[in-house]
């Protein structure tokens, strides 16, 4: 018989390799959901003021001049 001290290197891959291939595709799953999920719900520029957005709104047609108006200088004025 045997010990495993004698079959050197060739039976620590063996058991190493099963272990090493499930912790890769547990790190690439991981970094898949991650960049998934990072281009699904976050807007491209991090640091949007209320009054950016407010502008948008307006360009899209979403709201009317004068609630435009209204709402900026609601914003601008509790900026101060």
């Amino acid at each position: 018989m045997t010990c495993a001290c004698e079959m050197g290197a060739g039976m620590f891959w063996m058991m190493a390799l099963p272990v090493l291939l499930i912790a890769g595709l547990v790190i690439a799953g991981i970094l898949i959901v991650r960049a998934v999920s990072n281009h699904a719900g976050s807007r491209p520029d991090k640091d949007i003021s209320a009054v950016s957005l407010l502008e948008e709104r307006y360009a899209r047609g979403e709201i009317d001049a004068d609630e435009f108006r209204q709402r900026k200088e609601h914003l601008v004025g509790r900026q101060v």
